[in-house]
């Protein structure tokens, strides 16, 4: 799950939701990890009253509290709501193409410099792990080289399969943009109807899996940003918030559990919690998620996603020998909850600071090329590249 672009008038509570969704995220793998894929999935089915006994009704309620899917249908309305109305800001300044240019630049100097930088930190830790313990697995050249590409996200880094559909779903959130641009609020219609048909029809889609289901959430964070969106929001009562948070976490996990409605309806209660957030309607939820330390899990969100399934991953084969382990799953998970962040924490404010917020400003740099002129241009001089790093890596003056 990636951190959108910045806007003109950033608004400090969504870094606060991004930032609490990705340690749910964390905490939610965390409790699953130790069992397999048929209990996981069958457990995450059951609805939160059909469960046997306490223990399992404790962990379930967890996982809705602490849901990763529920996390992550946020993670795609609000880039797909931030990213809108980037684009949205850009084209009163720049031509069609320029935004579609920057837009392209933007998203992969936004997502792939943290990427690279974690997918081969987690070869090479597992690597050398290996050699030590064999408890440790490893992964192949090849295995990097697919989650690298994000071709095959599953085959090292599960949870980069967000990034892939971020990558994927750019010409879509284009397109969307070009017919909104263009046709008004009809183009929003006719965005919001291939999305809806392109959840049985896969072809539209170019039959990816996840994809349809995610571009559902996106087109619902563009919505938010169109002035009938701001006129609906502006009618209603923030108070409301806390019941749609609650509405949307438990949707699919009471009465029948989860079904395609269910999807659906997660969709509409996450669209009126985070316009709320986005159009500063909740008075309680405005001071809570622009809390400092709210705003510094937002901040580093990006890279604690990234990096917490490393030290998730790191716990768990430590754990695995254990006896009765997996037997007392909830407590263990928690400790490789805790033990994950702490060790996350000070890994994602470094990657944060000199990988990600560099690389921002250099594909900012590379968004204000002139490329003719560039090329028939000499060579920079000594004073212009010290220039570009001082502007990349803005490190004081001696």
């Amino acid at each position: 799950m990636s951190a959108p672009n910045k806007t003109p008038t950033r608004n400090n509570a969504l870094d606060g939701v991004r930032g609490y969704a990705a340690l749910a995220v964390g905490i939610y793998h965390s409790i699953l990890c130790l069992h397999n894929s048929n209990a996981v999935e069958q457990f995450l089915k059951t609805p939160l009253h059909d469960n046997p006994n306490l223990y399992h009704f404790v962990t379930k309620l967890l996982l809705v509290i602490f849901n990763g899917e529920t996390a992550v249908i946020l993670f795609f309305i609000l880039s797909g709501a931030v990213l809108f109305a980037s684009l949205q800001s850009a084209i009163q300044k720049k031509s069609l193409l320029k935004c579609t240019t920057d837009f392209i630049i933007a998203r992969l100097f936004r997502i792939y410099p943290a990427l690279i930088i974690c997918l081969i930190c987690f070869f090479v830790a597992f690597l050398l792990l290996n050699k030590l313990n064999p408890v440790f697995f490893s992964f192949s050249i090849e295995q990097l080289f697919h989650n690298l590409i994000l071709y095959k996200p599953e085959a090292m880094h599960g949870a980069t399969w967000t990034l892939q559909i971020e990558i994927v779903a750019v010409p879509f959130i284009l397109v969307s943009f070009y017919l909104y641009h263009r046709l008004g609020i009809w183009g929003g219609i006719i965005s919001f109807i291939y999305m809806a048909l392109a959840i049985k029809l896969k072809f539209l889609v170019f039959y990816h899996p996840t994809l349809a289901g995610c571009l559902y959430y996106f087109v619902l964070g563009f919505a938010m940003t169109t002035p009938q969106a701001k006129y609906v929001f502006s009618k209603i009562n923030g108070k409301i918030a806390p019941v749609a948070l609650i509405a949307l976490l438990m949707t699919g996990h009471i009465g029948y559990g989860l079904t395609p409605l269910s999807f659906l309806v997660k969709g509409f209660f996450a669209f009126i919690f985070v316009g709320i957030i986005f159009y500063k309607r909740s008075v309680l939820f405005d001071r809570f998620l622009t809390h400092r330390i709210a705003e510094y899990f937002g901040k580093i969100s990006y890279s604690v996603y990234l990096f917490n399934l490393i030290f998730i991953d790191i716990a768990l084969c430590m754990l695995t020998k254990l006896p009765s382990v997996t037997e007392r799953y909830l407590e263990a998970g928690m400790v490789i909850a805790l033990f994950s962040l702490i060790v996350t924490l000070p890994v994602a404010h470094c990657v944060e600071k000199y990988i990600e917020q560099p690389c921002i400003r250099l594909g900012r740099w590379v968004q204000n090329i002139k490329l003719p002129i560039s090329v028939l241009s000499p060579q920079p001089s000594a004073e212009s590249a010290r220039a570009l790093i001082q502007e990349i890596y803005p490190f004081p003056q001696q």
